[in-house]
């Protein structure tokens, strides 16, 4: 929970700072975020293969990596944020601690309703998990899955037709009204 904290304070300082002008200041620090997190990445991958290989997975490898660096650019752009403020208004009272206490009492109501919304939508899941087993939910998930472009497809056909079907609607009431 304190990573999506953190992720999010960093969003939202970085869409601060775009809101700023400051658009050079986020393109020039996500390109160095995006290469100091290969460098890392790149780092971390080899002596976790040269000594590390029975014992870390790759995966657990880069989703710290990727969480660090995203850490790091949190406080980047929070400090940018920071300065930013300082520069146009010498009086204003922001600190860091303010707008991480103010950015979490915002998304710790939003990410306990994702994690709620996530369960509702995986519940199946763990429902065909209790009473069946391992097999039977991959079958039920590849069920939903075909199912659920099915519905994308049906969504999309209805998303282009409902224009025109609306507009003929309209069009029909407004004769229907002339005739009363």
């Amino acid at each position: 929970a304190s990573t999506i904290t953190i992720f999010s304070i960093g969003n939202y300082c970085r869409s601060a700072i775009i809101g700023e002008q400051e658009i050079v200041y986020v393109n020039n620090s996500d390109i160095a975020i995006k290469i100091i997190h290969c460098i890392i990445l790149a780092i971390v991958a080899v002596v976790n293969i040269i000594f590390f290989s029975r014992y870390v997975s790759p995966v657990f490898v880069t989703i710290g990596v990727f969480s660090l660096t995203k850490i790091a650019s949190a406080f980047l752009y929070c400090k940018r944020v920071l300065l930013l403020k300082n520069d146009r208004q010498k009086n204003i009272n922001t600190t860091f601690k303010n707008v991480l206490l103010s950015t979490f009492a915002f998304s710790l109501p939003v990410y306990f309703a994702n994690a709620i919304q996530f369960l509702n939508y995986k519940a199946d899941v763990f429902i065909v998990n209790l009473s069946a087993g391992s097999r039977e939910v991959g079958i039920y998930t590849l069920a939903v899955y075909v199912s659920q472009l099915l519905w994308v497809v049906s969504s999309a056909i209805a998303s282009v037709i409902l224009p025109s079907v609306s507009a003929s609607l309209k069009t029909a009431n407004i004769g229907l009204e002339i005739a009363k």
